[in-house]
């Protein structure tokens, strides 16, 4: 946890928008109170001025889908490099020996990494563990939403694969997880799972995140998704979603169309993705993305991830969603 809340401010002077402009922002509190040209704005005392003269000022930035319960785990587990598959495996076999403590201090770590490099909002998928106590991440990284109020947005998202019964799910959203998630592309009949969790969000009318068509081949759910949540009042979102890049166009065309007209908003997951797909053709490797040109040109709501951060799934990243950039 940090010693200190931030230092307040009421001037930033000379910053460079993204348009060009150079202004002086004035500051109410947590809120914007004045964009104006640069060198006009009232003088503010030395400590609740900060000069922004060559940088570029953006707003923060937001992570739309992370697992801190796995962060920096990568050196602990020391996993085999390869596909989807084996990263699940060597995950599951490492978080039979975890605990809720420890999980919670990698969780912490890598949320202040995103913090102190301006990410106030993260979105975190959370496992439902299927040894020992299935709810040791569950409360580690509610702690971690607590200890961080008032810093960081934390969604918390709960990660339940076909295996986890439905009353693990809805205990996690009674001990604070904010939506229900899973992988239902991974169950052994993917349209059951994806229903069952569905039917356990309209239950407790929560918002759903799933995870989908995170392969290249294989179960096809998106569509089906669609379908089932048009018209729903609440978040309705999916990740990775690579199926869509190797999809042939009519088909892709159609599964557009289902996802535009329920306005389910696609996280694509780039930098996880490229390292776990493709491992099977070491000939012409497909890259393993979503068809992110075809869903940006029919309107749909599109958002970019890191997703993972130095665990099986990912070995590398340092938590940098947005960097100080100098304006030349």
């Amino acid at each position: 946890m940090p010693d200190t809340l931030p230092r307040p401010l009421r001037l930033l002077r000379g910053a460079t928008l993204a348009d060009g402009r150079v202004v002086d922002v004035e500051l109410d509190g947590d809120r914007v109170s004045a964009v104006l040209p640069s060198g006009s704005a009232a003088p503010a005392a030395a400590d609740e001025t900060l000069e922004l003269d060559g940088f570029l000022l953006i707003t923060a930035p937001a992570e739309p889908h992370a697992h801190f319960d796995k962060a920096l785990s990568y050196d602990l587990i020391r996993p085999p490099q390869g596909d989807l598959v084996r990263a699940i495996e060597s995950w599951k076999a490492y978080s039979a020996e975890m605990t809720a403590e420890g999980i919670a201090d990698r969780a912490r770590a890598v949320a202040l990494r995103l913090l102190a490099h301006g990410t106030t909002a993260v979105r975190c998928h959370v496992d439902l563990l299927s040894t020992g106590d299935p709810m040791r991440a569950v409360d580690a990284l509610v702690r971690v939403r607590e200890e961080l109020a008032g810093l960081m947005d934390l969604e918390l998202v709960a990660l339940a694969g076909w295996q986890a019964p439905d009353r693990h799910v809805e205990e996690a959203l009674d001990r604070g997880i904010d939506l229900v998630g899973g992988a239902p592309h991974l169950a052994p009949d993917p349209s059951a799972d994806l229903r069952r969790l569905l039917a356990i969000a309209e239950r407790r009318g929560v918002g759903v995140d799933l995870h989908a068509d995170e392969s290249l081949d294989g179960a096809d759910t998106l569509a089906e998704y669609a379908r089932l949540v048009r018209d729903w009042p609440v978040t309705t979102s999916a990740g990775h979603c690579v199926r869509l890049g190797v999809l042939e166009a009519a088909k892709l065309d159609a599964v557009i169309a289902e996802i535009r007209a329920s306005d389910l908003g696609i996280i694509s997951l780039p930098i996880t993705n490229l390292y776990l797909q493709g491992w099977e053709r070491p000939v012409a490797t497909p890259r393993g993305l979503t068809a992110l040109r075809a869903l940006l040109d029919a309107g749909v709501r599109v958002a970019a991830g890191a997703d993972n951060i130095r665990d099986p799934f990912n070995p590398v990243g340092r938590g940098m969603r947005s960097r100080r950039l100098r304006c030349s």
